[in-house]
């Protein structure tokens, strides 16, 4: 048996139009450096599905896993494991959520190899979610280390456009490592050569659990003294940093209209004004489910990636994998109902 592993990642996406013209449902952004190109795939065939829901003029429907079927309930129940509104599938935690759902994707070369061995150490909740949300590279191999992948990104504030990487995701305290405490550099585009390095972010929010407060940075005024409530209803700040995510105030992240694009380079130095792109393709923030990426709508078709989730329930007693089979009549504003595999894992 091959060896299935997981993709760490803390939310995912909603609908983003490639340059193709094709949809993006479920999640898929464009972003393949996470996970590597879509194998799209023909187990779908040979696998019975045990599970159904079907909207029925519906905007939301909840879904047991205990009870195996849809269920009626309030959203601050525990008793629902997946939310299905329109194309997103949403977990019973994080920002979807006041209960102990969550989980994470993973991949295999089968659905029957993922077992109760896979179950992981660790649980993502639905979250804010931003084109920085693969900035990092996870090493689980000894211990859990985050790495940055150096990619160039741009953002944009008002008529500024300034260009952004992230140099490391440890700083240090009495002679050892401390992670969450960044070093980033930046430039303004229009003086593209005059680089700042910002030293010490300290995303660290208290532990892993991340409930303390983020750390906020502004292009004018550097680190900023704010508490997550204090920079709910604040323009002042640009970039939040919390543990390993890193949010722009935007769309449901904050007030502001600070909005982004990740470029495919790593070459900082050389990303000068020529490099940014059109207006419509800086995004602002949004919600990233866990179960991202099961679905691509190209306006006819819907092709199915073979990632893999394995979820923890509302109540967090119990964990189940989860693959989406196949939908009936999609369109760009949802589907009538839509097939799953899912199994009890513990």
């Amino acid at each position: 048996m091959k060896k299935a592993f997981f993709i760490l990642t803390s939310a995912l996406f909603f609908l983003v139009s490639c340059d193709s013209g094709t949809v993006n449902k479920g999640g898929i952004d464009g972003n393949e450096e996470m996970m590597g190109d879509p194998v799209y795939s023909t187990e779908r065939d040979a696998l019975e599905a045990n599970g159904e829901i079907s909207f029925d003029g519906k905007e939301t429907v909840y879904f047991s896993f205990n009870e195996g079927k849809a269920i009626e309930c309030e959203q601050n129940s525990k008793e629902w494991d997946l939310k299905f509104e329109n194309w997103f599938i949403f977990t019973n935690g994080g920002i979807s959520g006041k209960n102990a759902g969550g989980g994470v994707y993973m991949k295999a070369d089968h659905y029957d190899e993922i077992s109760a061995v896979n179950v992981p150490g660790m649980v993502f909740t639905d979250n804010l979610g931003s084109v920085f949300d693969n900035w990092y590279d996870a090493d689980m191999t000894d211990t859990f280390t985050i790495s940055t992948k150096g990619f160039v990104y741009l953002v944009k504030k008002g008529e500024k456009t300034y260009k952004v990487s992230v140099v490391s995701y440890y700083g240090e305290a009495q002679g050892s490592p401390v992670s969450a405490v960044y070093t980033i550099k930046f430039a303004d585009l229009d003086a593209p050569e005059k680089v700042q390095t910002v030293e010490n972010i300290n995303a660290t929010a208290g532990g892993t659990e991340a409930k303390g407060d983020g750390a906020y940075f502004s292009f004018e005024n550097g680190i900023l003294d704010l508490t997550d409530k204090a920079a709910g209803d604040s323009t002042e700040w640009d970039m939040k940093f919390k543990r390993f995510n890193i949010n722009l105030n935007s769309g449901v992240s904050g007030k502001g209209e600070v909005k982004g694009v990740k470029l495919s380079r790593t070459d900082f130095d050389a990303v000068t004004s020529t490099d940014i792109p059109d207006e419509s393709a800086f995004e602002e923030d949004r919600i990233r489910p866990v179960i991202d990426r099961w679905g691509v709508f190209d306006g006819e078709t819907v092709e199915y990636p073979d990632f893999y989730y394995i979820i923890r329930t509302g109540n967090g007693r119990n964990w189940f994998k989860f693959y989406p089979l196949e939908v009936k009549n999609p369109s760009e504003n949802g589907y009538s109902s839509l097939k799953f595999r899912f199994d009890k894992l513990k």
